[in-house]
């Protein structure tokens, strides 16, 4: 048995899923594709003379056989990306059954045909011409029975080497195709990644964000100030002048004076004023209140 490390030093650039076969393996595929075309012609024209069951089962399976050993090649050695090992090994499983089924039926079917027929009275040989088809038909049945032993024997040997290829960690899928990136691919994808904003945390927003606010809380705390600098007098007295229980204030004519303390006060001080100036003539000072006249009465001036 080949250790998982020389298994995995013999492979090929996209050839990493295919696992590897001993050499010669390919001519079991070729000789299963031959024995398929083959039974096909001959069970082909035994439908053409008579149909029955079994004959009509063998037609199927080659027909079957050379649909899977046309891909099974050509997805090996043509097209790597289009083999999938549990596809064949599906195949193999489905064909092994098949051809022992056709076979073994086209077999106990021809049996009682091969030294003649019987009647109730009568026995008869066969004719050159049935004797022909009996031929056929017996060699159909041989034929499917050698494709039934190479599809075992494919079988078999896939089933190993697939258990060889998955133990050394390969899959069903070439490496290539997932792990090799495109490089236009990969040059495509660096301006996209250089527009990609920077992205701030929590904790440190973007300086930009707060400027708009700035300057709004700075223009609404300018016009508060302009607002509070305006003087509201003009408004007070508004207030003031449109009350609407205000009384409003009633000033005294001439023709109706009232009496009042300072009324009184004044006629006195005309009083005085009217006989300092009898006495003493036109030259007395003018304010005759002074430290002279108490509780608006004259006072006397000492003698000079």
């Amino acid at each position: 048995m080949e250790t998982p490390g020389k298994y995995l030093s013999q492979r090929a650039p996209g050839r990493e899923h295919l696992p590897l076969y001993p050499k010669g393996f390919i001519a079991i595929r070729i000789v299963q594709l031959v024995l398929a075309v083959v039974v096909l012609g001959l069970t082909a024209y035994g439908v053409s003379q008579l149909a029955f069951d079994g004959d009509i089962l063998s037609l199927f399976s080659a027909l079957a056989t050379l649909i899977t050993c046309i891909y099974i090649i050509v997805a090996e050695f043509g097209a790597p990306a289009l083999y999938n090992y549990w596809a064949v090994l599906s195949l193999d499983i489905f064909l092994v059954v098949f051809w022992l089924i056709s076979f073994a039926l086209l077999a106990a079917e021809i049996a009682p045909y091969a030294s003649g027929y019987c009647t109730y009275y009568y026995c008869y040989s066969l004719s050159s011409a049935e004797k022909t088809y009996f031929a056929i038909l017996a060699a159909a049945a041989g034929l499917g029975g050698a494709e039934f032993l190479a599809f075992l024997v494919s079988l078999v040997i896939h089933s190993v080497m697939l258990h060889r290829h998955r133990n050394a960690g390969l899959h069903c899928n070439p490496i290539t195709s997932t792990s090799q990136p495109n490089p236009a691919v990969a040059s495509a994808k660096v301006p996209a990644s250089a527009e990609k904003p920077v992205e701030y945390s929590q904790g440190q927003p973007y300086p930009l964000q707060n400027l708009p606010a700035q300057g709004y809380t700075q223009q609404s705390n300018t016009v508060q100030n302009q607002s509070q600098a305006y003087p509201q007098q003009p408004y007070a007295s508004s207030q003031q002048q449109y009350y609407p229980h205000q009384v409003p204030q009633q000033t005294p004519s001439p023709l109706s004076a009232q009496v009042t303390g300072g009324a009184v006060q004044q006629s006195g001080v005309e009083n005085t004023r009217k006989d300092a100036e009898s006495t003493y003539g036109h030259g007395a000072p003018e304010n005759t209140q002074g430290p002279y006249e108490t509780s608006g009465q004259p006072v006397q001036r000492p003698a000079q």
